[in-house]
C-alpha cells in the first residue's frame, strides 16, 4: 500500500497498471487487472487499461459486456467469485487457463465503471475471504486514486502552462518598471475576481484606461464552423458596439489574418488593405487597430483581445508589448479562476468521499505521530467528536481508548510503519462514551519524501465488528453443528461431481470402516466398501436421482475390513447448473442396531404369541379340571386362585428375562416354595444350579410342583410340625436316547398318613397331573407313592444341552 501511495504521489497515471504488477508481485494471483467501462463504444465494452501476471499481454483489449464476467459484477455492485468461468462466458482459447476469477466492482463518482480483478492459474490456489477484503480494499484505494488523478491532472496540464507563460511574460514585465506597476495593479484587480466574465471585464477596462482606447473586446472563434464571437466588450460612444458574432467568410483573407496573430493597423483608411476590408472595418467605426491572438496548444487559436481606437494612431511596440501582457495576465487570470473552480469541485468531492466513506481515513506526522487529518467515519466509530482528539498527545489520546490487551500489538505495528514498512493489524477499542467494544481493522503505510525518509503515516481503519461477530455466530453454528453430528452420529459428505473431489465426515470414514484420513474420500472409496450384493442397487437409485432430479434415499450394507457387515441408511440430493449436476451433499446413519432389535422385536412378538397361546392352554385346563374336582363354586374359586397365582408367579419370572435368558429350575422350586411358605428350616433344596428350562415347558411344570407343594402346605409335610420336605435334583448328561435327562426327587417325611384304605385327602388332581400330564406333555418319567411317612415323587424329563451356566457348568434346556 505504500508503494501505491508513492506512486500516487508520484505518477498517478501509473497507478492502475502498479497496483496490478504489485498484486502479481506479491503472488496474490496469477493475473490481476483492471477493466473499465470504454465509454467510446456507448458503454458496451470494457477495455482492459491495466493487465500484469501471465495475461501481462493481453493488456488494452476489449471485451463485450454481456460475454464478460465484468458485467454482472457492475449489474449486481458485489464481489462475485467465478471458478472456471469460461464454461459460461466462452474465451476458453486463452492461455493460461482460468481456474479461479475473483472480481470486485470498480466505483468511480458512486458508481461501478469497472472492475479490479484476479486469476489463479493454479488449480491449487483458491481464493479465500481474506483475498476478497484485500481486493475490495485495493478496488477503493484505486478508485479514490483514479478520481483524485483525474481531476488533478487536469489542474496540473492547465497550471503547469499557466506557470510557462507567466515565467515568459514576466521577464518581459521587468523591461519597463511603469509597466511593470500597471501589471501589478491589473494582476491584484483581477485576482480578486472570482468569475470568467469579471477578470474580462476587469482587465479591458484598465486596459482603456491605460491606453486611452475607444473600444476592446476578447473574441472566440472557430474555423470549422465559421463563426467568430464577442463575448466581452468595452467602449465609449466613439465607435459602434461590436455585433455579438460575425462570419469569417464576411472578411477577406487579409482581414482574417487578425484571428491568427498579433495584427497591428495604425490608420485603417490608409493602410494597405483591399478597399472592400477598409470599408468594412471603417463602418465598424475603427480607425487603427490591434489585435494579439493566443496559441494554447496545438490546436488553432481560438482567443484574441484586440484594442481599437476611433481615430488613427500609432502604435509604439511598448503599447503592442502591453497589450500581448494584458491580454496574457487577462488569459491567466481566467484559467486561474476556472482552475481554482475545478480545485474547488476536486476538493469538494475529495472531502465527499472522506465524508461518504465508512472506512477512516487518516494521517499522522511520522516523527510526532499527531493526526494531521481524520475523515468524519472516526467519530462514527470511535463515538468521539474530530475536534475533541485533535487536541493534546492524539497518539496517546488513541492508545489509550484501545483495550489493554492490544495495545502492545498496536504499539509494534506503528513502530514498523514508522521504519518503513506496511502493516495490516486488528484490535479492539473501548469507545468513551457507551464502553461499547469495537473491532477495527488498520491498513497503515508509510509516506516518504524523496529523500526515502518517512515524512507521514498512513492508514484506513475499517470498522469489522459486525463482520467479527458474524464470525464468530458461524463459529457458534458450527461448533453446534459439528456436535449435533458427532452427537447425532451423522456422517456428512459433500460430492463436486465436476471435479470428482469428495469430502467425508470423521463419523463418515468410520462408517465406512476406515480410519480417519486413511483413504482420499471418493466415490471409488465409498463403492469399495459397500457389500457385493447391494452395489448394483446403490449406483442404480443414485443415477435416478442425478438424471430425474429425486432425492437420493437408500438403505444398504457396508463391509469393514474384519468382515463385520453393518447397515447404512444414505439420503442426499444433487445440485444443478444449467441443467447440469454440479454438486452433492447428504448425510448417512447406521442402522445396524435398529434392525437388530427390529429383527429382536419380532422375535420376541412370536414368542409372546407363543406364550400367549400356551398360557391360555394352561388356564384352561386348569380351569376344567378344577371344575370336576370342586364340590362347589366357592370351592372352584380357591382351587382356581390358588392355581392361577401360580400361574402369575411363573409369568413373573418369565417376564423378568430377556430372549437370551430361560428360568433355572432352581428359580422355579424356590419362587414356588417360597409361596407356600417353606422355610429353610424344614425344607431341603439340593442340586446343581444352572439348569435353564425353555419357557415353553416352564408353565407345565410349574403347575405340577404347585400341586405338590400344596398338597404337601395342606396335608403333608409342610402342614405337619414335625414333617420334613427334601428336593434334590441332578442331571445325567448321557440318560435314555443318548440324551440328558433332569431327574427330580420330591420326598416328604415326619407326616402321619392316614391309615391304608381310607379316602385319599384332596381331589387327586395333582396325582393326575404328574402321572399323565407330564409324561404326554414333556415325555417325563414320573413315580408318585404315598409311603409310610409322606410322599414321594420322582420327575425324570429329557433335555438338551445349550451352553454353560454363568458359573461355567452346563446349561440345560427342556426340549
Amino acid at each position: 500500500m505504500a508503494s501505491l501511495a508513492e506512486e500516487l504521489a508520484t505518477h498517478p497515471e501509473r497507478l492502475l497498471q502498479t497496483l496490478c504488477d504489485h498484486i502479481v508481485a506479491q503472488g496474490i494471483a496469477g493475473s490481476a487487472g483492471i477493466s473499465l467501462l470504454n465509454p467510446e463504444n456507448g458503454g458496451d465494452q470494457f477495455q482492459w487499461v491495466a493487465l500484469a501476471g501471465a495475461w501481462a499481454r493481453l493488456r488494452g483489449g476489449v471485451m463485450p459486456i454481456d460475454a464478460s464476467p465484468c458485467g454482472i459484477v457492475v449489474a449486481r455492485r458485489a464481489m462475485q467469485l467465478f471458478e472456471h468461468p469460461t464454461r459460461f462466458f466462452g474465451h476458453g482459447d486463452i492461455e493460461p487457463p482460468i481456474h479461479e476469477l475473483l472480481l470486485v466492482p470498480f466505483f468511480h463518482q458512486g458508481e461501478p465503471i469497472g472492475t479490479l480483478w484476479i486469476i489463479a492459474h493454479d488449480p491449487d490456489r483458491k481464493f479465500d475471504r481474506e483475498d476478497g477484503r484485500l481486493l475490495e480494499r485495493l478496488s477503493r484505494f484505486a478508485a479514490a486514486g483514479y478520481q483524485m488523478t483525474r481531476a488533478l491532472q487536469a489542474a496540473r496540464l492547465s497550471q503547469s502552462e499557466l506557470e510557462v507563460r507567466v515565467e515568459e511574460r514576466s521577464r518581459a514585465l521587468r523591461e519597463s518598471e511603469e509597466r511593470q506597476v500597471f501589471l501589478l495593479r491589473l494582476s491584484d484587480a483581477l485576482r480578486a475576481e472570482t468569475s470568467v466574465a469579471g477578470v474580462a471585464q476587469c482587465g479591458l477596462g484598465m486596459l482603456a484606461d491605460r491606453l486611452a482606447l475607444d473600444r476592446c473586446y476578447i473574441a472566440n472563434f472557430a474555423r470549422d464552423d465559421d463563426r467568430v464571437a464577442f463575448v466581452e466588450q468595452i467602449g465609449n460612444a466613439r465607435t459602434s458596439p461590436l455585433p455579438a458574432a460575425i462570419r469569417l467568410s464576411d472578411f477577406p483573407p487579409t482581414a482574417q489574418a487578425a484571428f491568427q496573430q498579433t495584427w497591428v493597423i495604425d490608420d485603417i483608411p490608409a493602410s494597405s488593405l483591399p478597399e472592400m476590408d477598409r470599408r468594412r472595418l471603417t463602418d465598424l467605426g475603427i480607425g487603427a487597430l490591434a489585435t494579439v491572438v493566443l496559441n494554447k496548444g496545438t490546436e488553432e487559436p481560438g482567443w484574441s483581445l484586440g484594442a481599437i481606437t476611433a481615430a488613427p494612431r500609432p502604435w509604439s511596440r511598448g503599447e503592442v508589448a502591453l497589450i500581448e501582457d494584458v491580454a496574457e495576465r487577462i488569459w491567466t487570470a481566467m484559467e486561474q479562476v476556472l482552475i481554482q473552480a475545478t480545485l474547488r469541485v476536486s476538493e469538494e468531492r475529495l472531502r465527499q468521499f472522506g465524508e461518504a466513506s465508512q472506512d477512516i481515513l487518516w494521517l499522522r506526522d511520522a516523527e510526532t505521530l499527531q493526526w494531521q487529518y481524520l475523515t468524519p467515519a472516526f467519530e462514527a466509530i470511535y463515538g468521539l467528536r474530530r475536534d475533541e482528539v485533535m487536541v493534546g498527545d492524539h497518539y496517546r489520546g488513541w492508545l489509550d481508548m484501545i483495550v489493554p490487551e492490544d495495545r502492545p500489538l498496536a504499539e509494534t505495528h506503528i513502530s514498523r510503519v514508522r521504519a518503513g514498512e506496511h502493516a495490516v493489524f486488528e484490535y479492539r477499542i473501548r469507545r468513551p462514551g457507551d464502553g461499547a467494544i469495537r473491532w477495527l481493522r488498520d491498513t497503515d503505510f508509510p509516506i516518504a519524501d524523496e529523500g526515502g525518509r518517512v515524512r507521514l503515516i498512513g492508514g484506513i481503519g475499517e470498522d469489522i465488528t459486525d463482520a467479527k461477530l458474524a464470525q464468530e455466530r458461524i463459529e457458534q453454528s458450527e461448533e453446534r453443528l459439528r456436535s449435533a453430528v458427532e452427537v447425532g452420529r451423522l456422517g456428512l459428505w459433500d460430492w463436486d461431481v465436476i471435479s470428482h473431489e469428495v469430502h467425508w465426515s470423521d463419523e463418515h470414514f468410520r462408517m465406512e470402516g476406515y480410519a480417519v484420513g486413511e483413504v482420499k474420500p471418493s466415490y471409488e472409496s465409498w463403492l469399495a466398501r459397500v457389500h457385493p450384493d447391494d452395489r448394483l442397487a446403490a449406483e442404480a437409485l443414485l443415477n435416478v436421482a442425478m438424471t430425474e432430479r429425486r432425492e437420493f434415499d437408500h438403505e444398504f450394507r457396508v463391509v469393514h475390513p474384519d468382515g463385520s457387515i453393518h447397515w447404512l441408511h444414505g439420503r442426499g440430493r444433487f445440485f444443478y447448473c444449467q441443467g447440469q449436476p454440479i454438486r452433492m451433499v447428504g448425510a448417512v446413519v447406521e442402522t445396524t442396531d435398529r434392525r437388530m432389535w427390529a429383527e429382536r422385536q419380532q422375535v420376541l412378538i412370536a414368542e409372546l404369541q407363543h406364550r400367549t397361546r400356551n398360557l391360555i392352554g394352561v388356564v384352561r385346563s386348569t380351569a376344567e379340571k378344577t371344575a370336576r374336582s370342586s364340590a362347589d363354586l366357592s370351592e372352584f374359586q380357591e382351587k382356581f386362585e390358588d392355581r392361577l397365582d401360580a400361574l402369575s408367579r411363573v409369568q413373573g419370572l418369565l417376564s423378568r428375562l430377556n430372549d437370551h435368558d430361560r428360568v433355572t429350575f432352581g428359580d422355579l422350586i424356590r419362587t414356588e416354595l417360597s409361596a407356600l411358605g417353606g422355610g429353610p428350616d424344614r425344607v431341603t433344596l439340593d442340586g446343581p444350579p444352572g439348569v435353564r428350562l425353555r419357557s415353553s415347558t416352564v408353565q407345565t411344570l410349574a403347575m405340577a410342583l404347585h400341586e405338590l407343594g400344596t398338597n404337601a402346605a395342606k396335608y403333608g409335610a409342610l402342614a405337619h410340625q414335625t414333617g420334613r420336605l427334601t428336593v434334590r435334583w441332578s442331571l445325567d448328561p448321557a440318560g435314555p436316547g443318548e440324551q440328558p435327562w433332569l431327574h427330580i426327587d420330591w420326598r416328604e417325611s415326619g407326616v402321619a398318613m392316614p391309615p391304608q384304605g381310607s379316602a385319599p385327602q384332596g381331589t387327586g388332581q395333582g396325582r393326575e397331573l404328574i402321572e399323565r400330564a407330564l409324561p404326554y406333555q414333556l415325555s417325563a418319567r414320573t413315580t408318585y407313592r404315598l409311603e409310610a411317612d409322606g410322599v414321594h415323587c420322582t420327575i425324570a424329563i429329557p433335555v438338551s444341552a445349550s451352553g454353560a451356566d454363568e458359573n461355567g457348568s452346563a446349561a440345560l434346556a427342556l426340549t
